[in-house]
């Protein structure tokens, strides 16, 4: 793959991280955990993909150095900016929400093991019956 495609590859990754990353954030600040998973997941995949293309683009760079002035660069390093700016200001926000409900999962599990030790007396149902007759 010639540099210039590779370039524009990597730029429609990050464009694509870019966008899935703001939907996460209206996720988080709508307070919406449906769907947050399979968001990850693809958010996950497409970092991996891009990853892969930053190596090659990397070793590209090395071998020429007059593509750092491309416009393209520019677009591509705006985007990891944006993208890096945005995970700042999202991971406290998630951890605290992750703190939360570890904090509701431990008091759940708290109290199915008290309700677990707690036993109703069996009623005595044969002696109503031999007493009534």
């Amino acid at each position: 793959m010639e540099a210039f495609d590779l370039l524009h590859e990597v730029v429609f990754r990050y464009e694509e991280l870019d966008q899935l990353g703001a939907k996460l954030e209206q996720m988080v600040i709508q307070n919406k955990v449906d769907g947050i998973g399979e968001l990850y997941d693809r958010i996950r995949q497409r970092q991996e993909q891009a990853g892969m293309l930053d190596t090659r683009l990397m070793e590209i760079f090395v071998s020429r150095p007059e593509l750092r002035d491309y416009p393209q660069i520019r677009k591509w390093l705006q985007l990891m900016k944006n993208i890096h700016t945005r995970n700042q200001y999202l991971l406290p926000q998630l951890q605290t929400r992750l703190a939360h409900h570890r904090s509701e999962l431990g008091t759940l599990h708290k109290g199915v093991s008290l309700l677990q030790g707690y036993r109703l007396k069996p009623r005595p149902v044969g002696a109503l019956l031999s007493s009534a007759g």
